[in-house]
């Protein structure tokens, strides 16, 4: 998303479920913004300045919610 919109940025790039080392937050604290997944948001708030620190919101959606709705009820009305 941020490079569709034209930002240059480094791009750190983390396993999913990392576990920040002291290292590693050292090496964020020295960047001057940063912007992370919610989910590492709060695994690195408090840990980096809040005004340093930043996340993209993720919305979800589902495709046909009316056959998923008609599905489920369908499911829990068997038993």
């Amino acid at each position: 998303h941020l490079n569709s919109i034209g930002l240059t940025f480094n791009h750190l790039r983390f396993k999913d479920h990392h576990a920040f080392s002291n290292s590693d937050i050292e090496l964020l604290k020295a960047s001057s913004f940063i912007i992370t997944t919610e989910k590492d948001y709060v695994r690195l708030k408090g840990r980096i300045e809040d005004e340093k620190l930043w996340y993209l919101p993720i919305e979800t959606a589902i495709a046909e919610q009316e056959i998923l709705n008609r599905s489920i009820n369908d499911f829990i009305t068997k038993f």
